[in-house]
Parts: C-alpha cells; sequence; structure tokens
C-alpha cells in the first residue's frame, strides 16, 4: 500500500478501536485517507487485518 495520509476529519461508518494506531482518534474512529484489510479469500474476521495499520508516533 502506498504512503497514506491522516485526515482532519474520520472516515464516516468505520470503527476502530486499535487506539496504538496513528489514525486512531479518540472515540473510536478512524482518521486515514483511505483503509486497506488484507489478506484476499479471507473466510472469518480473524483471518482478517488492517494493512493501514502504523504505529503511533511518540
Amino acid at each position: 500500500m502506498s504512503q497514506t495520509s491522516r485526515l482532519s476529519s474520520p472516515i464516516s461508518r468505520v470503527k476502530c478501536v486499535v487506539n496504538s494506531c496513528y489514525f486512531y482518534e479518540q472515540g473510536d474512529q478512524c482518521m486515514a485517507e483511505r483503509i486497506e484489510v488484507k489478506p484476499p479469500n479471507s473466510s472469518t474476521s480473524e483471518d482478517t487485518d488492517c494493512n493501514t495499520f502504523q504505529p503511533k508516533r511518540a
């Protein structure tokens, strides 16, 4: 995935509870300009992964 920018307003209809992610905002909101969920051909939610995740900067 190419570099993802942080937006000034959250992605509507996306809930994220990963508070250690750079794109996380209080209220369980995702501030990434887009998200990428992988891998293809997953059969359960446990098989999926948010490829957009970046560790929160110190």
